[in-house]
């Protein structure tokens, strides 16, 4: 596996497709292969990475729009939300996933956008203001809080190899989902 590299600019946009797309159903003892970093690495690494986000907001639309279509068409021809659904979108961007998944489906109980990225994050609550079923958190992955059982899908685009400890992350995941929930992961 590569390295985190921070303060790489992304896919790029020569890239046809992604690496690879996981759908897990909650379960248990998938991750114990994956190490975890010290709470400094995390730190370190993760806040390089939010930095480059904040600084790469105002452009980020605008300067992935080709990628980011393709990445979401891709996605969500696998992505099946159901009536009542709460969802978790892990690393939300600047929510352009967010609102084709609102605008394609009807009556999801509850989207929660999560991102490090305060400034992304801003974006998403602008262009996402006239819903009343999406509720906003930010902070790192490995600091997610919620109740156990909480949700039904929990969705990870193109982020998971900025993840600092991956296994923290997919075991938050893990209990976050209700029994049978799915982890959607697409990463490149």
């Amino acid at each position: 596996r590569k390295k985190c590299r921070p303060n790489h600019p992304g896919p790029s946009l020569e890239r046809r497709g992604p690496s690879f797309i996981i759908i897990l159903k909650s379960t248990s003892g998938l991750y114990s292969n994956l190490k975890h970093p010290t709470p400094a690495d995390i730190n370190t690494k993760a806040k390089k990475t939010a930095e480059y986000y904040n600084k790469l907001s105002p452009k980020y639309d605008k300067l992935y729009s080709s990628y980011l279509n393709h990445t979401h068409g891709h996605f969500l021809t696998h992505f099946k939300p159901e009536p009542g659904d709460r969802i978790l979108d892990a690393s939300a961007g600047t929510g352009i996933l967010a609102k084709k998944i609102l605008n394609n489906v009807d009556s999801i109980e509850e989207l929660v956008l999560n991102d490090p990225a305060s400034k992304m994050l801003e974006k998403a609550k602008n262009k996402l203001a006239g819903y009343s079923n999406v509720r906003f958190t930010n902070c790192y992955c490995e600091e997610l809080n919620f109740e156990k059982q909480t949700f039904d899908k929990i969705i990870c685009l193109n982020s998971f190899h900025y993840y600092v400890d991956q296994k923290a992350v997919l075991n938050h995941f893990h209990n976050f989902l209700k029994p049978g929930g799915k982890l959607y992961m697409l990463d490149w």
